[in-house]
């Protein structure tokens, strides 16, 4: 199971309210490659980002999907915001997923 702070989670219910297109859409964290929609290339303003680290091939970030089957869901105020497929949560058991606060605005980090 990937851990995910109270700060993540109101700042990921944030951002998938800024994009969501309906209803039954959510957050996936996934690799960076295969983002068709980078989340700081869509923030209101030049310090709000939402991506994970570094962009390149190879980092993980999140895009708007919908819910699978086998994903592990992570909730805000009841409301699901985030979810990882069985891939991503195997590969990040025991991580937690935060907040850093960065000169460039609020960053996603992992922490082991």
């Amino acid at each position: 199971m990937v851990n995910v702070t109270a700060r993540a989670r109101e700042l990921l219910s944030f951002a998938l309210d800024e994009i969501a297109e309906a209803p039954d859409q959510r957050l996936r964290l996934g690799p960076r490659e295969q983002l068709w929609l980078a989340l700081d290339e869509i923030a209101e303003a030049p310090d709000q980002g939402f991506q994970f680290g570094p962009t390149g091939p190879g980092q993980l970030g999140v895009f708007p999907d919908t819910e699978r089957e086998d994903d592990q869901v992570v909730e805000h105020d009841g409301h699901p915001v985030l979810v990882l497929d069985r891939e991503i949560v195997d590969a990040l058991a025991g991580w937690t997923i935060d907040i850093e606060e960065t000169e460039e605005g609020p960053r996603f980090v992992l922490k082991a």
